[in-house]
């Protein structure tokens, strides 16, 4: 089914397809060559891809894989990609902070007392957001167009992908 408005922008605009990719996803046990679709928004010319909810935006590691190693869950596969989902979090330990900013009071006031450790910033988003990372990365990518391990060129527009190149201009 062809979605009609880019969740990212915000907007009812009509979407072309605009190409698939293939891309490996495991669920600890297996992995599994899955087709995505890439679309693009006519007037704007952003692009986007959506992903199934058991995927995460440039990760082999299904998303209920990457939530149990966050919340320490048992899970007999864990052990086997332990050094793959290390690399996670220390990626989410490196955005978290910036993530923290742009999501600022966006989905309710933190506790008072929260440690600002990136692990209990994650638990916190997931309980913000509907009890399980499907939901933080839905509410995520579809609200301020970031997920929890950083912001994708393709969930911009080519205003705020020029607006990015300029700060990162300004910044060096």
């Amino acid at each position: 089914m062809l979605p009609r408005a880019v969740p990212a922008l915000r907007s009812i605009w009509l979407l072309e397809l605009s190409g698939v990719y293939e891309r490996y996803i495991s669920d600890g046990s297996s992995s599994q060559l899955i087709t995505v679709l890439r679309y693009r928004c006519r007037p704007t010319g952003a692009t986007v891809s959506l992903l199934p909810d058991f995927a995460q935006p440039y990760r082999l590691l299904a998303t209920e894989l990457i939530e149990d190693y966050f919340f320490e869950r048992a899970n007999g596969f864990l052990d086997a990609w332990q050094d793959l989902l290390k690399s996670y979090r220390k990626g989410f330990e490196a955005w978290y902070e910036q993530l923290s900013s742009i999501v600022g009071f966006s989905l309710g006031r933190a506790p008072p007392g929260l440690d600002s450790s990136a692990v209990e910033t994650f638990k916190w988003l997931v309980g913000a957001c509907g009890n399980c990372l499907k939901e933080v990365t839905r509410t995520l990518t579809k609200h301020l167009k970031v997920s929890i391990f950083g912001c994708y060129q393709c969930h911009l527009n080519g205003h705020e992908k020029w607006r990015l190149s300029q700060a990162a201009i300004l910044s060096d």
